[in-house]
């Protein structure tokens, strides 16, 4: 494929199109749609706080620090022993990535049932697997934003989860994402998690550091749940103090489809943690809790966008915060509710705890009402 140049009309993204350029190389499969990501991603750059969902949120400092390749020899430097704390009690299947990239030594796989696969996203983009594609071009929807883009050009690894029709996935599938003790490395996953019709599963999603490490980790996950499927869904963000992290979790309920999550957040200098809803068929729920613990100067932001496309819909959201020192927490909580979408149920609660007077919460809630039949 022959190269051409990218034109750059957003300064804050020329470090990182030389970025794409120097891992392009390594990059599994998809090479015209990285291309198209990156393209956009060099236009639209980062968001500012002029942006109004990153109103409070500002950047600037992830873009003045300076970020180096995954190294590959990292997964090597991990042991068992440096995971223990972080993994689950109990029986579960587990996929360990080690600064972006799978660490088979780490994870246990064995055992998954017939109708249950978890492989990497390198192994399913390298061999074209159906659907990974359109998943990556998601940051060409309305929804779609330049960190979206910039994931879909540089995602190198992850994990996809595929629950076949009708299959009852009982023991846990664990997604463990480190980074190592003194990373400065800049990774960023793309998982996919796909429950076919009536299926049902439990996933849990950590990010976590072993020790003072400077890193970024921008990470996606994508997840679908046909119709009547069930899914629970723990995420965990607990890495380095100094380090950074952006995620973004999109979720599709089909018709019937049940989703139960919970989102922690304690890690990180500054974070931001999104969650993206479309309710695509009726009847479906959603219920959705989480906590930010922060200290010091730490800045954790938490937005939700949830849309009622569909009739008789539910959802709920809690979310509750802990604050000390200087920290700085963001909850910005969007519910739309189209014309169609009668019958809706949708409750929203944001409370916060502030342990010092230095600390402070900013809450955002909004309501978009296009239905005269909603609770």
């Amino acid at each position: 494929m022959s190269v051409q140049p990218i034109a750059m009309t957003a300064p804050s993204a020329e470090r990182f199109v030389e970025m794409y350029r120097s891992r392009r190389g390594g990059l599994p499969g998809a090479e015209d749609l990285r291309e198209r990501a990156i393209r956009h991603f060099a236009h639209t750059g980062f968001p500012t706080q002029r942006t109004e969902d990153w109103k409070y949120t500002d950047l600037r400092r992830l873009l003045r620090a300076e970020f180096a390749d995954p190294d590959v020899a990292s997964a090597g430097r991990v042991s068992l022993a440096d995971i223990a704390p972080f993994l689950l009690d109990g029986d579960c299947h587990r996929a360990v990535f080690v600064e972006g990239r799978f660490a088979p030594e780490l994870s246990a796989l064995d055992g998954l049932p017939a109708a249950v696969t978890v492989e990497t996203f390198a192994e399913a983009a390298a061999a074209g697997r159906s659907g990974l594609d359109d998943r990556l071009a998601s940051f060409e929807s309305p929804d779609g934003t330049g960190l979206m883009a910039l994931n879909a050009a540089l995602a190198a690894d992850g994990a996809v989860i595929r629950i076949g029709k009708g299959a009852d996935a009982v023991t846990p599938i664990h997604i463990l994402h480190v980074m190592p003790k003194g990373s400065t490395a800049a990774v960023f996953p793309r998982n996919v998690i796909l429950a076919g019709e009536n299926a049902a599963a439990t996933v849990v999603e950590s990010y976590v550091g072993l020790g003072v490490a400077e890193g970024w980790t921008s990470a996606v996950t994508q997840t679908t749940l046909e119709q009547g499927a069930r899914l629970r869904h723990l995420r965990l963000q607990n890495e380095d103090v100094n380090a950074w992290h952006v995620g973004l979790t999109q979720l599709r309920l089909a018709r019937d489809a049940r989703f139960s999550g919970f989102l922690l957040v304690t890690g990180a200098r500054l974070s931001r943690s999104e969650v993206q809803l479309q309710f695509a068929g009726e009847g479906a729920e959603c219920d959705l809790a989480g906590a930010y613990l922060l200290r010091g100067r730490q800045h954790g932001d938490v937005t939700t966008r949830f849309d009622h496309a569909s009739p008789r819909c539910a959802s709920r959201q809690v979310f509750k915060g802990v604050l000390d020192g200087r920290a700085r927490s963001v909850f910005q909580g969007r519910v739309h509710v189209a014309p169609d979408a009668q019958k809706t149920d949708a409750h929203q609660l944001n409370r916060n705890l502030l342990l010092s007077p230095g600390a402070r919460a900013d809450s955002k809630p909004e309501l978009i009402i296009h239905a005269d039949d909603v609770k």
